[in-house]
């Protein structure tokens, strides 16, 4: 049983593969060595993967002495080609959507977007090539924002059905957030399709569900998609 590792900017998901096939997942505000040893104790691990966004908690670094564990990074072997001007500086989340994408599309144009913190674009080639794309901030970040660089506006959280026309502060709020958040994604989408003809697009991330039935453009919605993506990449290099 393979284990993925996802250490995002605010929680950490670990997923439980058996092959291609997702057993368990665990969402941790925090990886510690005693969540590990839970899971090694109750599940058969043979072997993990891990992206940090940020620094490299201790308790990866406990992991890795103790069980056959990748940390993913700009030198890591993938099963597409990394065309990234300044690979080094390339978050390893963004990698892994890009390879996930590539198995659940072979042979297609691929254009990713990932909801969370920010919302990134990942374009990926017919040819397994991984291009790059664009980096934006999340809703959360723009209605921190409001909040916190104005006098009197309030700190809002994203919600499902917001009006195209507000008519409270609120309201208005949202529809600044929300609606143009889903025109940028509306408009990235009709820019990269008219250069990479059949495009497919998929959307994933934990606010994903704010914009998977809202956007014109047809979406095929992966909430696991960084976790499918590491475990692709595990897996590849367990066969090289």
């Amino acid at each position: 049983m393979n284990l993925t590792i996802d250490i995002g900017n605010t929680r950490t998901k670990l997923t439980l593969f058996s092959q291609a096939d997702i057993v368990q997942e665990f969402i941790v505000p925090l990886l510690t060595r005693e969540v590990l040893d839970g899971l090694r104790a109750q599940y058969s691990v043979q072997c993990a993967i891990a992206c940090a966004v940020g620094a490299i908690p201790d308790a990866l670094n406990y992991l890795r002495s103790v069980l056959p564990t990748l940390l993913l990074d700009s030198q890591t072997p993938l099963p597409i080609k990394n065309c990234y001007a300044t690979p080094e500086t390339l978050g390893p989340d963004r990698l892994a959507v890009a390879v996930a994408a590539h198995a659940l599309y072979p042979g297609r144009n691929v254009l990713v977007i990932d909801c969370g913190t920010a919302i990134t674009y990942e374009m990926l080639t017919a040819d397994g090539r991984y291009l790059g794309g664009a980096i934006a901030p999340g809703l959360r970040l723009r209605y921190q924002a409001l909040h916190d660089h104005t006098a009197r506006l309030p700190l809002l959280a994203p919600q499902h059905n917001v009006e195209l026309l507000g008519n409270t502060t609120e309201t208005c709020i949202r529809a600044g957030v929300q609606r143009g958040a889903m025109a940028e994604m509306d408009g990235y989408i009709d820019a990269m399709a008219q250069e990479y003809q059949g495009m497919e697009i998929i959307i994933t991330g934990g606010d994903a569900i704010f914009f998977a039935d809202k956007l014109k453009n047809r979406i095929f919605v992966a909430p696991n998609l960084l976790a499918q993506g590491l475990n692709c990449i595990l897996q590849y290099n367990d066969n090289q």
